[in-house]
């Protein structure tokens, strides 16, 4: 009370400590632009008090090149959004890059029409999963790499019966696709953080030493798979089944 009285701000939409982490996410993400990061870290200053968003400057450091040109990848994000809601298809073309960092179309500039059913943040890149028209494969699609999207007006066919979004994104590693199946595992026991951490906790393991366990995942046996597994440097093994213990 005075005069003039005053007043204070007690309660805001966001707290600091949840601004922090959104500011530390959008200059961290490889798939928004650099002009892009500052455009949306701008507005979330505004979201608190002058004096708070002096704490939004953050120290965070990317190495160079981390940043990818993300200009057109959000609007793109926006037509896949459209048409998974509206169950509609969606055409596009995929760019890839040459030897001397041009980019080139992917088979001469074809136009690829997929159904699509769920965008997927993986890596720190944005995936579209869907069925193409011509295969009864899902496969899954980086959007930073689309080009040309476009919503069409025809309906979308429906997900495979045994298509699931989770069982996808568990099994599928950095997006590349394999042969689907069971595989067992022995691992040392810290590797246990890391299996939950890929896995989550639905997957089958039995204690088989004092520091050992057997594991059993359904995954994507791509060269990927094999990647994640030998980063262990053994304390992570394949037992089974003897076709994917020899590849």
């Amino acid at each position: 009370k005075g005069k003039p009285n005053r007043y204070r701000w007690i309660e805001r939409e966001f707290d600091l400590s949840e601004l922090k982490v959104l500011v530390d996410a959008v200059h961290s993400s490889r798939f928004i632009s650099t002009k892009k990061s500052r455009e949306i870290i701008a507005k979330l200053k505004d979201l608190t008090s002058v004096h708070q968003a002096a704490f939004l400057n953050r120290e965070l450091y990317t190495s160079s090149g981390f940043k990818r040109d993300g200009s057109t990848a959000l609007r793109t994000a926006d037509i896949l959004n459209d048409c998974i809601k509206n169950r509609t298809r969606v055409s596009f073309q995929m760019v890839d890059y040459d030897m001397y960092k041009n980019e080139v179309l992917r088979y001469d500039g074809r136009m690829h029409e997929v159904s699509p059913y769920a965008l997927m943040w993986n890596n720190d890149y944005y995936y579209m999963v869907g069925k193409p028209s011509d295969s009864s494969e899902v496969r899954a699609y980086r959007v930073d790499r689309m080009k040309n999207a476009s919503q069409l007006h025809v309906p979308a066919e429906r997900e495979p019966a045994d298509f699931s979004t989770d069982k996808y994104s568990t099994r599928i590693f950095d997006m590349f696709k394999g042969e689907t199946q069971e595989v067992e595992l022995s691992c040392k026991g810290y590797t246990m953080n890391y299996l939950i951490d890929r896995f989550g906790k639905d997957f089958y393991s039995e204690k088989t030493g004092s520091d050992q366990f057997t594991a059993r995942v359904t995954v994507d046996t791509s060269p990927t798979f094999y990647a994640w597994v030998f980063q262990f440097g053994g304390d992570i093994a394949i037992t089974s089944p003897a076709s994917v213990k020899a590849e």
